[in-house]
């Protein structure tokens, strides 16, 4: 669930300004554009992955510390029903306000934020990556388990006498009218974790409009407690009839509404730019992940995590490496295979960004998720390594020669193409004959890179789609990319060994040379695909989302 939010955080990430200024290749990138009808989708997707995960609703919460309003003598700003139903209430009372304090407090204040949409703006601050939400909500419940109207008499002995009017389970119903409602979420990217935290959800906009049609809204309570006075003050002597103040609190009703409403937005409104003060809804997961099979095991790690504009974009290291050899992200990192080949230097990283951008505001895609032809090089290596070619060679041990791999993405198209360089020990029988212990020799590939499902969990594998080893390859090698061959060299029987290796390398066509599983972007967008080069030394693969029903939040999540 953890590694699902991470991709949740990765989406929120960083913009074109950055990609021109920043040195070097990233091995992923993830980046995306959040324009109205996206952030709508998006939005409804992290709720949803949340609930049906057993988290809580980012948009609905309950405030456990009571929220107090103090009441000045003076009503400036009240209307007048809120005055008149003030006045009218000191008067049944028989209290004089200069002589007594008056407060409104509110307990278990919750709320909730049903059928809203988004506006995402991203940002970064202080090394940390903020995103600004700002809804339009219809669906606003608004309720508290008590408000209470504690009325304090001052009294000759000093000691002020007490009492209060009680509403329990009081609720605001809202006939639907659209609201607006501002969040700020931050994610931050620490050493060995990340975080994602709601930091807050600011409702002042929401009952500056609620006050300005109390006709919208109608307030409702499971039950209403008044106090049973009678009292001695000085020569003044106070007595409430319960019974009658109950009869007269119902009846104007509508005239307390509007003075609770008076109350929340002129006295103390700021208490509402962040209801839930210190408790912020927080998820911490690491920054790292490892996954393994069988014969090979992959790792990543975010380096960057960064926003601007309406863009955001993750960068991500990543490795792949034997099972034998390590068993966590740091070992991985640390035992990965190394191509022999230096990467090529003429690749294109901020023209590939820019273009990342231009298809991003063009609505081509509303994810794109990029990576580097390092990386793929690099998965090849450990695949050699890992031993996925030797069951094509009925003899000797595979292993990449100096040349290694060099596969390039430098032109447009979904197959990428290719040399590969490899050592063939011969043992046995087959050396006397040759006269040769080992060959040397390159082979063309083409190959395709595409995530899957497979038993409902995404798998990204690599496929060969083209493999060819011709006859002047095999003698003259490809000097053109430092790749030589030794088999014109062999003095016996040098037909046969040419035919022996092209018959192998027939046997990689089709053949999955890589399938890691990434359970991770299970129930994420990111689960059926192809990648297509960009011409510029990068896969990239796009997501075009489209809002599912399964996505769309509802209150059955919760139960």
């Amino acid at each position: 669930m953890k590694r699902i939010l991470l991709i949740a955080v990765l989406i929120f990430n960083f913009g074109s300004v950055w990609a021109a200024t920043v040195a070097g290749d990233s091995d992923v990138v993830i980046q995306t554009r959040f324009d109205k009808a996206w952030s709508d989708i998006f939005l409804n997707h992290v709720r949803a992955v949340l609930l049906q995960n057993g988290l809580p609703d980012p948009y609905r919460s309950t405030i456990e510390k009571p929220l107090v309003f103090n009441l000045s003598p003076r009503l400036n700003g009240f209307t007048q029903e809120g005055r008149d139903w003030y006045r009218l209430l000191l008067e049944f009372l028989k209290i004089d306000m200069l002589k007594s304090d008056f407060r409104l407090v509110i307990e278990n204040f919750n709320y909730g934020l049903d059928n809203l949409d988004a506006d995402i703006i991203p940002s970064t601050q202080s090394g940390h990556m903020l995103w600004n939400m700002k809804h339009n909500v219809q669906g606003l419940e608004l309720g508290a388990e008590k408000i209470s109207l504690e009325v304090s008499l001052h009294s000759t002995n000093g000691r002020p006498i007490v009492f209060a009017i009680e509403l329990i389970g009081a609720e605001l119903e809202i006939d639907g009218t659209t609201l607006p409602v501002e969040a700020l979420w931050k994610t931050v990217l620490g050493d060995q974790s990340m975080g994602l935290k709601l930091e807050k959800v600011d409702l002042r906009e929401a009952l500056k409009k609620l006050r300005s049609l109390p006709d919208a809204v109608k307030l409702n309570f499971r039950d209403l407690i008044v106090p049973d006075v009678e009292m001695r003050i000085g020569n003044r002597s106070i007595k409430i009839d319960p019974a009658k103040l109950k009869n007269w609190i119902v009846r104007e009703k509508e005239s307390m509404k509007k003075f609770i409403l008076d109350i929340i937005v002129l006295k103390n409104l700021e208490v509402f730019e962040d209801p839930a003060g210190d408790d912020d809804l927080e998820f911490k997961f690491p920054k790292s992940f490892f996954e393994e099979t069988e014969l090979l095991a992959g790792a990543m790690s975010v380096d960057d995590i960064v926003a601007t504009q309406s863009h955001a974009r993750a960068r991500l290291k990543g490795v792949l490496c034997l099972p034998s050899e390590a068993y966590d992200v740091k070992s991985c990192l640390e035992t990965a295979p190394v191509n022999p080949r230096i990467n090529r230097s003429n690749r294109d990283y901020s023209a590939s960004m820019t273009q990342i951008f231009r298809t991003l505001e063009e609505n081509k895609a509303n994810i794109v998720v990029s990576i580097g032809e390092p990386f793929i090089n690099q998965a090849l290596t450990a695949a050699v390594k890992a031993g996925l070619l030797a069951q094509a060679f009925s003899d000797g041990e595979i292993s990449l020669a100096k040349g290694g791999v060099m596969m390039t993405i430098d032109k447009e198209g979904d197959v990428f193409h290719g040399y590969i360089h490899l050592t063939n020990k011969i043992t046995g029988v087959r050396r006397t004959m040759t006269g040769r212990s080992s060959i040397t020799f390159p082979v063309q590939l083409g190959l395709r890179l595409k995530l899957e499902q497979k038993n409902e969990i995404p798998h990204l594998s690599i496929e060969v789609v083209e493999a060819s080893a011709p006859q002047a390859l095999l003698l003259k090698g490809a000097p053109e990319v430092s790749m030589a061959s030794n088999i014109a060299t062999v003095p016996r029987f040098r037909s046969k060994v040419i035919k022996e290796v092209q018959d192998s390398v027939k046997k990689f066509r089709g053949t999955t040379l890589i399938e890691l599983p990434m359970p991770f972007l299970k129930a994420t967008f990111f689960e059926r695909t192809q990648f297509k080069s960009d011409g510029l030394g990068r896969a990239n693969a796009l997501f075009k989302v489209e809002e599912k029903h399964w996505l769309k939040y509802t209150r059955q999540h919760e139960n």
